[in-house]
């Protein structure tokens, strides 16, 4: 959280926070702290909760996919519907 005040502001872009709330390696607090944070220094962020796998730590599947929908022009909550609906888990 550190350096979040570095991220460059551009409207464009979103910021996906993803976790499990039963990771014990990412403990939610944190991404949740995260979140707050990129959200009061006015980015287009959002935080989705899923299902991670290998003790709930594993997400990249999640992320790729989140990426890979932004850029196809999805919107936020068109991910997050898809990420609730565990259209991919992992």
């Amino acid at each position: 959280m550190a350096h979040l005040s570095k991220v460059a502001m551009n409207p464009p872009h979103r910021l996906f926070v993803i976790g499990d709330e039963k990771d014990k390696s990412a403990l939610f607090l944190n991404l949740e702290d995260y979140y707050q944070a990129a959200k009061a220094l006015g980015h287009d962020v959002a935080l989705f909760r899923t299902e991670g796998l290998g003790n709930n730590h594993v997400l990249d599947a999640t992320g790729q996919h989140a990426v890979a929908w932004a850029l196809k022009g999805l919107s936020t909550e068109e991910i997050e519907v898809k990420i609730a609906s565990k259209e991919i888990v992992g």
